[in-house]
């Protein structure tokens, strides 16, 4: 929020009048002409009501486009994060991949009614504020989180309307339609959606005010030595850059050095914090736990009958349906509803899990999966219990055994013809053969359908006629994400990777690096060499992978 509110502070002193110009001809007029308002009230409350934490930052009360603009982007990038689920991007996935498939229960039910109200809601939200059903940006879309964030400033900006708040309302109303707004708008867009495409990439962009934030505080709390790059000196140098297709806020050539550390640092937080190993571990851990216990209260996973029946009570007690009932028949941030959105976090969650675990005590049954893989994944989350989720390779020579085995398997016509299609060659490297064709494969189905049932699809191919239970992460990250600087001298965008070789070489270091993690879930009673299963996860992988273009069409 403070670093969102940095940048669009920067940007107003570097260009002032060629922000708030096209800002209040194309979006905040016609805002104010559809709710038949004019400016004179907004100038009238800042003048009666100035804060004096915007005296602090240059404002004065007729600054009424800078406010609006100031205090928007400070609220969209809570808007942003404030809707997460707990434990954040891994329960949301879970959540997104069961709206995807269909379960005939009535509490199966209520769970995908809510969520399907909430986004009801946000798409007639969009429609009646634009009052355009054409318009690109209001629609819905984003992420999970993205768009319960939203519902949250809706019922805050209902709350604000009734106390005759104009500023207020305008506020929220503007940082919800840079949350929707989209991120490349297409060549034939006007003014207003590519002035919320550039404000939309202040908050979710390649170099955004969340990774500004989020790369050095990770540093700092990990206690890891990387994360530190300059970041006042990229936002100091930033201006507006306006084309025939876009406008785009971008650092100037002057800020190379430090735009360059950002994206080496933020490749190093992936590679050795996010992506490593303990944390994948705790990761799939926190998602596979959440996907049992969400089939159980679903009544769709394949536990002995006398534990499912005590789950449902414990989830019951604990009242699961916290992650979704507050959506249920419109959703307007009552205090009540206030209330049970607060509880819904991490301690809460972790609660749920302790209990569920001591339940677990009580039950054996050597031939039951989701048992195995509950008990596992509860044992990682509450004990620290890593023999429960056993890494098949944390290294990258470990990775190696694998990607070897990986690219013999990888043959065939059907095989061949594929690579050739999308310019896959054998001759690079073990490791970087395996990613390419895992991140051609699996990205944009696991973008489109949710990591969950992709990977439980090549996990089922993979062990179904053993006695184990393989649980896969596959890592999403880009590390070489397109970014231009501005040439202060002749006005024109310049790619990075054409003035920074570091940039430039990220995503082939990144390729050569392990990008899918692997855990293998011990059975009581059942035996299983350690030794081969790289190879044989490697050998078996090619085709599983196949299966899954099959089955999960794009």
């Amino acid at each position: 929020m403070h670093i969102g509110g940095q940048i669009i502070l920067k940007l107003l002193a570097n260009d002032g009048r060629k922000l708030t110009d096209p800002f209040g001809e194309h979006v905040l007029e016609p805002y104010l002409r559809i709710r038949s308002e004019n400016k004179s009230r907004i100038e009238s409350y800042l003048s009666n009501h100035f804060d004096p934490f915007y005296q602090q930052h240059g404002f004065s009360s007729s600054d009424m486009l800078e406010l609006i603009l100031f205090q928007s982007i400070r609220i969209c990038c809570l808007v942003h994060d404030i809707g997460h689920p707990p434990f954040s991007h891994a329960v949301e996935d879970v959540l997104i991949s069961h709206l995807m498939k269909k379960v005939d229960s009535p509490s199966y039910e209520d769970f995908y009614n809510a969520f399907r109200e909430l986004t009801n809601k946000d798409v007639k939200w969009g429609l009646n504020a634009t009052g355009r059903p054409s318009d690109s940006t209001g629609t819905a879309g984003g992420d999970l989180h993205e768009l319960v964030g939203r519902m949250i400033a809706e019922g805050i900006s209902n709350r604000l309307a009734k106390q005759d708040n104009l500023f207020g309302a305008a506020c929220l109303w503007l940082s919800l339609e840079i949350s929707r707004a989209k991120d490349s708008p297409i060549e034939a867009v006007g003014m207003r959606e590519k002035l919320l495409s550039c404000f939309h990439d202040i908050i979710s962009g390649p170099v955004d005010a969340d990774r500004l934030d989020y790369i050095e505080r990770d540093s700092v709390s990990s206690g890891l030595e990387f994360g530190r790059f300059d970041r006042n000196r990229i936002i100091s140098t930033l201006r507006l850059h306006f084309s025939g297709t876009s406008i785009k806020a971008r650092p100037t050539t002057v800020a190379l050095s430090a735009v360059e550390s950002f994206f080496l640092e933020r490749y190093r937080n992936q590679r050795w914090l996010v992506f490593h190993h303990n944390v994948a571990r705790g990761d799939v851990a926190v998602a596979r736990a959440i996907d049992v216990l969400l089939r159980v209260w679903f009544n769709d996973a394949l536990l002995p009958t006398a534990a499912q029946a005590r789950l449902r009570e414990v989830l019951q007690d604990r009242r699961i349906s916290l992650l979704w009932e507050i959506f249920r028949n419109g959703y307007d941030f009552s205090a009540d509803a206030a209330l049970r959105f607060s509880m819904c976090d991490e301690t809460w969650m972790f609660g749920v899990f302790r209990e569920i675990d001591a339940v677990l005590t009580s039950y054996f049954d050597p031939d039951c999966l989701d048992l195995a893989v509950l008990k596992a994944c509860l044992g990682m989350i509450c004990r620290r219990e890593k023999t429960g989720l056993v890494s098949l390779w944390k290294r990258i020579e470990e990775y190696s055994i694998f990607s070897e085995r990986f690219r013999e398997s990888f043959r065939g016509k059907g095989f061949d013809s594929w690579l050739q299609k999308n310019s896959i060659k054998r001759e690079n490297s073990a490791a970087e053969f395996a990613n390419k064709v895992l991140s051609t494969i699996l990205r944009p189905r696991v973008k489109t359908f949710g990591s969950l049932p992709v990977l439980q699809a090549i996990e089922k191919r993979l062990f179904q006629d053993t006695d184990s239970v393989l649980l896969l992460r596959f890592s999403r990250f880009v590390a070489k994400t397109p970014f231009e600087l501005i040439d202060p001298q002749r006005q024109r965008l310049i790619d990075i990777s054409l003035l920074s070789t570091l940039v430039a070489q990220l995503d082939q270091i990144w390729l050569n690096d392990i990008r899918l993690h692997a855990f293998l879930v011990p059975r009581e009673g059942h035996k299983i060499a350690m030794s081969d299963l790289a190879e044989r996860i490697g050998s078996g992988l090619p085709s599983a992978l196949m299966q899954v273009i099959r089955e999960f069409k794009i």
